[in-house]
């Protein structure tokens, strides 16, 4: 992904994730709420079947953030996204973890566990 500022994957286990920065001073006027619901909005429209769980507030590496879990078909494939938006003070972290729906029963807890330890550079 070209807007990525980190990417990694386990290819073996299918996980990836991927974290999106947004300068709060490129998205003017927009909330946690409205940056989440945006990118929530963008990713239902890209895949077919897709549906989304509501989000839910959480706190990272001591900043208000929001995630919810996006499933759909991408490309023949059935995926399913941890989907969380952090914001940091200055930009709007977007961290992406995913699997194949097949997998995301056992592998969903450490796909959370992996988004929760994230830390902003400043």
């Amino acid at each position: 992904n070209k807007q990525a500022s980190l990417q990694v994957g386990y290819k073996s286990k299918e996980m990836y994730l991927i974290v999106i920065t947004d300068a709060k001073a490129d998205v003017t006027d927009l909330t946690l709420e409205k940056h989440h619901q945006l990118t929530r909005d963008r990713m239902l429209q890209k895949m077919k079947n897709a549906s989304a769980t509501e989000p839910v507030p959480l706190t990272i590496d001591g900043h208000a953030a929001l995630q919810d879990e996006i499933s759909g078909t991408e490309k023949g494939t059935n995926v399913v996204f941890l989907h969380t938006t952090v914001d940091d003070g200055d930009q709007f972290q977007q961290i992406l973890a995913w699997t194949l729906k097949s997998r995301w029963q056992q592998q969903h807890e450490l796909l959370r566990e992996i988004t929760r330890t994230f830390r902003s550079e400043k």
